[in-house]
């Protein structure tokens, strides 16, 4: 109780040039949501600006050149139960849950190309 789990759905951070280009979902974390209580709740996010090295980055910003903004997008949370009775196995759960992710990144892109339209 009270735990936190963060993984993404495609099994890794996507390392190509678009940030908004997702890997295909990998059924591991429709494994863990199988095996998590039914109202553990599942809360998506998009998040974009950050590196491979957290640590680092968080204490670069105390300094005067700490790189790029960094972005996030929420989704609705979900109970693990909810999904489950949605989706049919892991692979399912997993893709149903990346769709989701997507979705939040392309609302950041969309936010994004608005405000450099509007400079």
């Amino acid at each position: 109780p009270g735990g936190v789990l963060r993984t993404h759905p495609e099994g890794t951070r996507q390392k190509g040039p678009d940030p908004y280009v997702l890997g295909a979902a990998r059924p591991g974390v429709g494994h863990l949501v199988e095996q998590c209580h039914a109202d553990t709740v599942i809360l998506p996010f998009f998040i974009l600006g950050l590196g491979n090295d957290f640590v680092k980055e968080v204490s670069l910003g105390f300094k005067s050149d700490p790189g790029p903004d960094v972005r996030m997008h929420w989704g609705r949370p979900m109970r693990c139960g909810d999904l489950r009775e949605r989706s049919t196995g892991p692979q399912n759960m997993a893709d149903n849950l990346l769709q989701i992710v997507h979705d939040l990144a392309q609302q950041d892109r969309t936010l994004v190309s608005s405000a450099d339209t509007r400079q």
